[in-house]
């Protein structure tokens, strides 16, 4: 229920996204980045080098699960390539947030330990972004790669400090150009 609940105000906050300024290619786009966070992606461009990527998504493991949401604004500079239209690179900061659950049941049957420990809570930090797009021009498509590293500054013992893992590859639908 909670994940639907997540969910739905994602998709009532992106909902609630406007503007007509054009950027690299497209204005708006929504899709989803495989990776992690395997997450719904929205990116909206106020000017032809400044975009914001807005992004929400699970991660989970054996023993345990978060749900992470996040905002990146980004700069765009276009990549000179011979007969290539709209393909940039980009870099970006912006922050995140984690609601996690953690729960070592896992470890203490696989190292035959006899406690148990559950935990909850939420997490906060900052990120950077670096990646590459490409909108194709016949297609209402957008795909790019991406790496996102980042400090969490506050979050569970094993997730605190640097985070290299986040980042992915991504389909956008373009919404409008």
């Amino acid at each position: 229920m909670n994940r639907l609940i997540h969910l739905y105000l994602t998709i009532v906050f992106i909902a609630c996204l406007s503007g007509s300024v054009a950027g690299q290619g497209y204005e708006s786009a929504v899709g989803i980045r495989f990776g992690y966070p395997t997450a719904v992606t929205y990116k909206k461009h106020f000017s032809e080098k400044t975009a914001v990527d807005l992004f929400a998504g699970f991660v989970s493991s054996h023993y345990w699960s978060s749900f992470d949401a996040g905002l990146i604004i980004q700069f765009h500079y276009p990549i000179e390539v011979a007969n290539v239209d709209n393909l940039n690179w980009y870099w970006g900061l912006g922050g995140r947030v984690s609601f996690w659950n953690y729960n070592d049941r896992f470890y203490r049957y696989y190292y035959y330990r006899y406690w148990d420990q559950e935990d909850k809570g939420t997490g906060f930090g900052i990120m950077g972004n670096v990646g590459a797009q490409y909108t194709f021009d016949d297609l209402p498509l957008n795909v790019s790669i991406d790496w996102m590293p980042g400090f969490m500054i506050h979050g569970i013992y094993y997730h605190r400090g640097f985070t290299g893992s986040y980042g992915g590859v991504t389909a956008r639908y373009v919404l409008s150009r």
